[in-house]
């Protein structure tokens, strides 16, 4: 194992509180990881925990986050990318091409799959479709819905 040929990921929104696992893990991997840090707030501690941070632009400037995260890619030879929020990953589904064809993978599924893993009812729909077994669920739009539910659920006795 040589430190001279880490692999280098560079993971997303690290004030997220699931960041520090990850450090951890990408830590104790068998072979040397640098691990670098992108958030749009500068008090993510991520920032400082992770062997370089960097300040971002918000997703809602997409041509400036990407300008960002491609500059940062290229500058620490980036080989993969960590989206860690829920958010992030729909927007590097979507933007996943723009990293790809400089040979940075992106750690994401496809738009659509992200899209439908997101949204609970969605995703009991889908896999209800597929005849794989789901918890009994509905989906309640009012208060008389909830009441009802409760009652088909025999949850109304608690």
């Amino acid at each position: 194992m040589q430190d001279s040929n880490p692999i280098n990921v560079l993971c997303t929104s690290v004030g997220n509180d699931g960041f520090q696992a990850v450090l951890r893990a990408l830590k104790s991997a068998s072979e040397p990881v640098r691990v670098f840090g992108a958030d749009a707030h500068r008090l993510a501690y991520g920032l400082y925990t992770a062997d370089e941070g960097f300040l971002s632009p918000r997703r809602e400037d997409v041509s400036g986050l990407l300008q960002r995260l491609l500059d940062i890619c290229e500058k620490k030879n980036i080989h993969v990318l960590l989206p860690l929020s829920t958010e992030d990953q729909f927007f590097f589904a979507l933007h996943k091409p723009a990293f790809e064809v400089r040979d940075v993978r992106v750690a994401v599924s496809s738009p659509e799959a992200v899209r439908i893993s997101n949204h609970k009812h969605e995703l009991l729909a889908f896999a209800v479709r597929r005849h794989i077994p789901v918890p009994l669920h509905v989906v309640v739009r009012s208060r008389e819905e909830m009441k009802q539910a409760l009652r088909d659920f025999q949850a109304d006795r608690f």
